[in-house]
């Protein structure tokens, strides 16, 4: 187990030298675990976190409510509830907390009838995709990923023709940074800035691979 002062160090280390050109904060499984158990993100659920999930579902639903959509990072499966009624072709939730991959389908099997929906415990940044998808969504999490441009880059290549990467950010002191790089290689095809009451900000954004030069198409 990592002391707390190499936690801290750790931490601003990344804060100062890595954060401000892009890189994310990995956090370990066990991490993860002990915070669901804990409740620390039952806070996803309440009135004050709707509106991202809220435009992740209508960006789905405009853009291909039959997709096969494949979500990296899903936590407790809360976006599921809001792509319920759409007649998806498949839902893929992964995430590297075995904990939240449990709650997420229990959460599932309560509440989802229309179309089929599976979760599996695995750790995006190094797995590969596991088949082709339509939609790739990435609903506050891009950021947890060392490097958040090599991960989508990757992910990117598991899109079928006329496929986009859907990603939502809290607005924390790095993502201004991720952003940045994620724009040097994907064109932003629509894009909404969400503030809810308690004056939290997130920028959601649809994305799709920007050709480079000598690429066909």
């Amino acid at each position: 187990m990592v002391s707390r002062p190499a936690r801290l160090f750790r931490h601003i280390y990344w804060r100062l030298f890595l954060a401000p050109f892009g890189y994310g904060r990995r956090f370990p499984a066990e991490q993860w675990d002990d915070q669901y158990r804990s409740g620390k993100w039952d806070y996803l659920d309440s009135i004050d976190q709707l509106g991202h999930y809220a435009v992740i579902a209508g960006y789905v639903r405009h853009l291909n409510p039959s997709a096969a959509l494949l979500e990296l990072g899903c936590g407790n499966g809360l976006l599921v509830r809001h792509l319920e009624g759409m007649p998806l072709a498949e839902y893929v939730g992964v995430d590297l907390s075995e904990e939240a991959v449990e709650r997420a389908r229990a959460l599932a099997a309560r509440t989802v009838a229309s179309f089929p929906c599976r979760f599996r415990v695995g750790d995006f940044e190094s797995q590969a995709p596991g088949g082709e998808f339509d939609l790739v969504v990435f609903a506050e999490s891009i950021y947890y990923a060392t490097r958040p441009l090599d991960t989508l880059l990757r992910y990117s290549s598991a899109l079928r023709e006329g496929g986009s990467i859907i990603i939502s950010m809290y607005r924390y002191r790095n993502t201004a940074a991720i952003w940045k790089q994620i724009e040097s290689r994907f064109s932003v095809k629509a894009s909404v800035r969400l503030e809810n009451a308690r004056a939290q900000q997130w920028d959601i954004k649809v994305l799709r691979v920007r050709r480079t030069a000598g690429e066909g198409g």
